[in-house]
C-alpha cells in the first residue's frame, strides 16, 4: 500500500469483502450518512478486464465498457478503485453490492468495477460523516486521491 493510500484509508471501518456483503454482512455496514471506497486487497495483483461485466442492466442498459476503457481508467500504484457516499451508507452499499451481482438498480456510478475478474474479493470500507456533509467529503476525497495521482481519479468514478 502506498503512502497515498494509507493516508486516504485513515479512519475507514470495515474492510468486508464484496462477497460477504452480498450473502449476509450488510447489517454490519452503519444507517448513518457517510463516505464508502471499494479497495484492491494487499496480495490481490492487478484484476484481469472482463469482456462483460456482472452490473446490472439498470433500464436496459449494458453497464459493460471496451478494454480500452477499462485500461484507460485504471490507475497504477493505488488499491483504491472507488469513492461513494450516501444518506444511509447501509442503503447506498446494498445497492452497490445489488447492482454487482446483476440486480438492474440505480447504482451506476462504480459500474467499471463489476467488469474486473476477483470481483467477491474486493473490500468495501466506510467512514461515518455527520450533519449531511458526506458528499462534500467524497469530493475531498476524490480531489486529494486527483492531487495524489497527476489528476486522476480512482478506477471506477468517471465524474468528479
Amino acid at each position: 500500500m502506498t503512502a497515498m493510500d494509507a493516508e486516504l484509508l485513515a479512519g475507514f471501518t470495515g474492510f468486508i469483502p464484496v462477497g460477504e456483503l452480498h450473502t449476509r454482512m450488510l447489517e454490519s455496514v452503519p444507517l448513518d450518512g457517510g463516505v464508502y471506497l471499494v479497495v484492491l486487497p494487499s496480495g490481490v495483483p492487478r484484476p484481469a478486464f472482463l469482456a462483460v461485466s456482472s452490473g446490472g442492466h439498470f433500464k436496459g442498459k449494458d453497464p459493460s465498457v471496451s478494454a480500452q476503457k477499462l485500461a484507460h481508467e485504471w490507475v497504477d500504484e493505488t488499491r483504491v478503485l472507488y469513492v461513494g457516499s450516501g444518506a444511509c451508507l447501509r442503503t447506498r452499499i446494498a445497492e452497490l453490492i445489488c447492482f454487482a451481482f446483476g440486480v438492474p438498480i440505480g447504482h451506476w456510478g462504480g459500474r467499471l468495477l463489476w467488469q474486473l475478474a476477483e470481483r467477491d474479493a474486493f473490500l468495501v470500507a466506510w467512514k461515518v460523516i455527520p450533519d449531511g456533509k458526506a458528499k462534500e467529503v467524497e469530493t475531498e476525497i476524490l480531489e486529494a486521491f486527483r492531487v495524489g495521482h497527476a489528476e486522476r481519479l480512482p478506477f471506477a468514478n468517471l465524474k468528479r
